[in-house]
């Protein structure tokens, strides 16, 4: 730019570098007071931030200032006091604006960037305000240099901003180095946008002006800058100073601040009127209440002698106090009057003495115990020395049932202690006194005496003591005969029958293992006895479960007097025993088991009535048989289930033929999971003949088993396999739907409409489902119901007869026939036949086998038949092979007949061919096995 016509300038370099540090002073002024501002209480902020605005500011316009007066010009320039005066408020302004948006909550960039631009305008305004104040000159700028000025202004104020407010830098906890460095840089930016506008100016002669003497004045630089310099300095000393005592007095407060919420004992501050001002963390813990809660209350509310607060000053005092939960507790009360800048303060100091109080109670009471301890003491106390009883309290009496100190003061303990537990207490006492240990010594268990001599247990403590300087030992005695009496019992149950009070089968197989391994290697042999009662689970449900046990304790009885006192006897579980006989010979064994089957015969008295039952039981042999007991009572187990097979009641020894049955069995239960699902089974129908007729009246379905490697197997032989492993229920729901199934094909084919009758196991008759389960069957086979017979047992029908009754009615009334199948066999009930809602009695075959050789039976029969008569109820009879049982049962009018003498049992295919071949009219009825 050409200035030939422009004035001459030259700066001062000692001002401008003067301007250099006032304006690094300022910045690190500004940093301080940042932190001023951001450590001060709520109150305490807005006089920092008015502080900071006015040092900042002030600070900014003296760098300045004192710039302005490093610059020269070739003429004598005077200032406008009035503009050099607004140039201040710019400035002022400015850093006001500035700190006041940076300190808002939210302190986000956008309130950075409007406080930065704030104070830079300010600045900006500051530094062209000052410019115009020059006299008498005509100033001319560079709008660019300008503007890079303003940018410099509105960039360096945004720095130094964030720095003191965003930044971790300035957190009051940076080193001085670094602020120092901060402060350069902003100095640089500082001084950079003063002088960036000074040359942004030119500076002509303004002829024209005249000066106002009144406002405009002429400085003389070196002086003034002297002066400006030297009170900015001393400002911002004191300034300096102020930030220092109030750090250090924040420091203060902050450290008893510190010290006040970390204090052990509760603290309350209060006025001299009493009223609260502070409280610590402590004390709200101890009164259960909250800051809020204290703040501004009267002491006294919960202090009740704070009424005469300056009596309590210097001493201590206990008082009990309503804490906010609604506990009493005692608190030490110390009261201490300070000076403080406000006025007259009191700390009320609380120390919670109620743990301290209880175990100051505690500790007298247990003093006052121990005083009269060894005469009232629950305990057992003995003091001896040299094994020489020289005390004792009454429970100590009473435990050896003396009824006199004087019967046992000045023996010995071996008076008392069993010979075999003397030497072990001689030992112990020994050590003891030799050691002169302060621990106690424990023995768990020692055996006594009484005074008469009767056997009694005891645990004991023992420890020496000082009695007049001579060193004595003290034992508290405890009596545990009874627990060890009660440990006994419990052992005894452990390891016996709860009911018979035999050895159960953990203790039996412990005595038999020891019995195997003492025999090892011996020519000594023995056996084990398996036996199982027969008829138990009838009269067990007959007579009822109280009954059942009462004869089971019998039995136990019987057992016990009817073997040996080497042998053992234990319950193996429900009605089956297990006996280990010590005999040398099959014989002997034999008998044995014999005197056992004796014992049992005899009758049982149960409710005025006599129970007889009988015992099937099974051997195996040491050690022809096996050498483990596991494989002996596993082979005696499948002697006696042989037994059974045979027609219970009787005594066979176990044989290695008897392996392939157990064989045949398993390859029975897991064929049954699979065979309905294989199709293996199929029914077989026997039709039941009226016997006035001829005719047709129905048929019993019969299940037959076809096994893939067994072949034909006997339902005698897999239902009761089924009925153990409760595979019995999807077997008898498949024979139910297949015999609906069939009887409704015929019925659709033309066959006569008559009833299929099918036998229900007591398993499936006992299901809560069972009523669903029929009436699913026959709407899903679409079989009407009067065309279903079931048949049950009276086994089935008098066990829980409401439940019975209940279900048959239900089935009554949907139209299924109900009939009594095997009646004669179990144990009938003129009772329970008038309750049952029945259409049916069938008589046994036992009945009809002998019936034309035996007049007894013929008699059985005609009874039934009167029976059934009487009731209004139909009868079949079971099991008609020959003509003569026939001729019987028509001259005794039995309505109904099944047997081989008519047709056995037929599959499907021959039973039509066999129905074609009659050619008789149909009516109804059927059941299953």
């Amino acid at each position: 730019m050409n200035h030939e016509h422009y004035l001459q300038s030259s700066y001062n370099i000692l001002v401008v570098a003067l301007s250099f540090v006032i304006a690094m002073v300022a910045a690190y002024t500004s940093f301080e007071l940042a932190n001023r501002v951001k450590a001060s209480d709520r109150e305490l902020k807005r006089f920092w931030l008015i502080s900071g605005a006015g040092a900042l500011g002030f600070g900014i316009w003296s760098m300045h200032f004192v710039g302005m007066l490093a610059f020269h010009l070739d003429m004598e320039i005077h200032y406008n006091l009035l503009l050099v005066a607004l140039s201040v408020v710019w400035a002022l302004l400015g850093c006001y604006g500035g700190l006041f948006f940076v300190h808002r909550s939210e302190r986000t960039i956008g309130h950075l960037m409007i406080a930065g631009q704030l104070m830079g305008a300010g600045i900006g305004f500051m530094h062209y305000t000052g410019m115009e104040a020059m006299e008498p000159v005509e100033i001319t700028y560079d709008p660019f240099l300008v503007l890079l000025s303003m940018v410099i202004a509105v960039t360096a104020s945004i720095a130094a901003l964030y720095l003191a407010f965003y930044s971790n830098v300035n957190n009051g906890g940076s080193s001085v180095i670094g602020k120092l460095g901060f402060s350069v840089l902003m100095a640089v930016a500082i001084t950079g946008m003063h002088y960036m506008g000074m040359n942004a100016a030119s500076f002509l002669p303004d002829s024209y002006a005249t000066i106002n003497s009144s406002i405009t004045y002429y400085i003389d630089p070196p002086f003034f800058t002297l002066i400006v310099a030297i009170f900015t300095f001393i400002m911002f000393a004191v300034l300096f100073f102020t930030i220092f005592f109030d750090r250090r007095a924040n420091q203060q407060q902050t450290m008893k601040g510190a010290i006040f919420e970390a204090a052990m004992d509760s603290i309350i501050v209060t006025s001299e009127q009493g009223v609260i001002t502070n409280v610590n963390h402590m004390a709200l813990v101890f009164l259960q209440r909250s800051k809020e809660e204290m703040i501004g209350q009267s002491a006294a509310s919960f202090l009740s002698r704070l009424g005469q607060i300056d009596q309590l000053v210097g001493y201590r005092h206990e008082q009990v106090m309503m804490v906010g939960n609604g506990d009493e507790k005692i608190a030490e009360v110390t009261v201490t009057k300070v000076k403080a800048e406000l006025g007259t303060e009191y700390i009320i100091y609380l120390r919670d003495m109620t743990e301290q109080k209880k175990f100051e109670q505690q500790m007298q009471e247990t003093n006052n115990r121990y005083q009269s301890l060894f005469h009232s003491s629950p305990l057992a106390i003995v003091v001896h020395r040299n094994s020489q009883i020289v005390s004792i309290n009454q429970e100590v009496l009473n435990i050896i049932g003396a009824s006199s100190m004087d019967e046992v003061i000045g023996k010995g303990i071996d008076s008392f202690v069993a010979c075999d537990e003397m030497e072990s207490v001689q030992q112990i006492i020994a050590e003891m006194m030799e050691t002169k240990m302060n621990r106690e010594v424990a023995m768990k268990e020692l055996k006594i005496y009484d005074v008469n001599g009767e056997e009694r247990w005891i645990t004991t403590k023992s420890n020496v003591i000082k009695i007049n300087e001579e060193d004595y030992i003290q034992t508290v005695v405890r009596d545990i005969t009874e627990q060890r009496k009660a440990k006994q019992t419990l052992h005894h149950m452990a390891f016996h029958d709860s009911l018979t009070g035999l050895p159960n089968r953990s203790l039996f197989d412990t005595l038999a293992q020891a019995v195997i391994d003492k025999k090892k290697g011996q020519e000594e042999e023995f056996a084990i006895l398996f036996m199982d009662l027969d008829r138990f689970k009838q009269a067990n449900d007959t007579h009822g479960h109280q009954a059942g046990d009462k004869i089971l304790k019998e039995v136990a009885r019987r057992l016990q007097n009817a073997i040996e006192a080497t042998d053992i006897l234990s319950r193996f579980g429900g009605d089956e025993f297990l006996l280990l006989v010590r005999r040398g010979s099959e014989d002997d064994v034999y008998e044995a088991a014999r005197r056992l089957q004796k014992a049992i015969a005899e009758p049982f008295h149960v409710h005025d009535h006599e129970v007889y039952l009988h015992a099937s039981i099974g051997i195996s042999l040491y050690p022809k048989n096996g050498s483990t007991l596991d494989t002996l009572i596993r082979q005696a187990d499948l002697a006696m289930y042989e037994t059974k097979k045979a027609g219970r009641n009787g005594i066979i020894f176990y044989n290695e033929s008897m392996q392939a049955h157990t064989t045949r069995r398993m390859l029975l239960e897991d064929g049954l999971r699979k065979a309905i699902a294989n199709g293996e089974f199929e029914l077989h129908y026997q039709p039941k003949i009226v016997l006035a007729t001829g005719d047709i009246t129905g048929m019993e379905a019969l299940i037959r088993w076809h096994h893939p490697e067994l072949g034909m197997v006997s339902p005698g032989e897999f239902i009761p396999i089924a009925e153990e492993t409760e595979l019995i229920i999807p077997l008898s729901e498949w024979t139910l739907g297949e015999a609906c199934r069939q009887n409704k094909e015929w019925q659709d084919k033309g066959y006569p409409k008559v009833r299929v009758a099918v036998n229900i196991s007591s398993i499936e008759f006992s299901q809560r489902s069972f009523v669903k389960t029929v009436v699913r069957i026959l709407q899903k086979t679409g079989l009407e119901p009067q065309y279903l017979e079931l048949e049950i047992t009276e086994s089935v029908a008098i066990k829980n007869i409401d439940d019975v009754i209940e279900k048959l009615e239900a089935l009554k009334k949907i139209g299924v026939a109900i009939s009594i199948d095997d009646f004669g066999s179990g144990y009938s009930s003129l009772s329970y036949l008038k309750k049952l809602p029945i259409d049916t009695l069938k008589i046994d075959r036992s009945f009809i086998l002998d019936l034309s050789q035996d007049q007894r039976e013929t008699s059985i029969v005609r009874a039934i038949i009167a029976i059934a008569q009487s009731l209004n109820l139909s009868v079949v009879a079971e099991g008609v092979e020959l003509s003569e049982q026939v001729k019987i049962l028509e001259d005794e009018n039995c309505h109904e007949v099944q047997g081989y003498y008519f047709s056995k049992p037929l599959a499907v295919g021959q039973f039509e061919e066999w129905y074609e071949n009659k050619n008789r009219p149909k009516k109804e009825g059927m059941a299953v096995l």
